[in-house]
């Protein structure tokens, strides 16, 4: 539950500043967090990162094409995800 909590909360941070390099339907704004919820967010970019490994595994031993498409829309959506998380702690940190 908790994680869902701070997954929940990446998101909404992601959705406030952006998802996408280059891609803004809003002006940029500056967001600041504790080191806790930075420490947080840094353990869901690893989480989403895994699950990238993961999936990639079970595409390897996949056979149907359904399947597959479906495993490679997952590692999208996560490889965009990851980007986006570190964004949000680069700027964080490195700002």
């Amino acid at each position: 539950m908790a994680a869902a909590s701070i997954f929940r909360d990446a998101f909404a941070v992601l959705d406030a500043i952006g998802w996408l390099p280059g891609v803004h339907d809003a002006a940029p704004a500056r967001v600041m967090a504790t080191a806790g919820y930075l420490v947080r967010l840094e353990q869901q970019r690893v989480g989403v990162a895994l699950s990238i490994l993961d999936n990639l595994d079970v595409r390897d031993e996949a056979t149907d094409p359904d399947e597959i498409a479906r495993i490679d829309q997952r590692i999208r959506q996560a490889r965009v995800a990851v980007h986006g998380l570190w964004q949000v702690l680069h700027a964080q940190c490195c700002s």
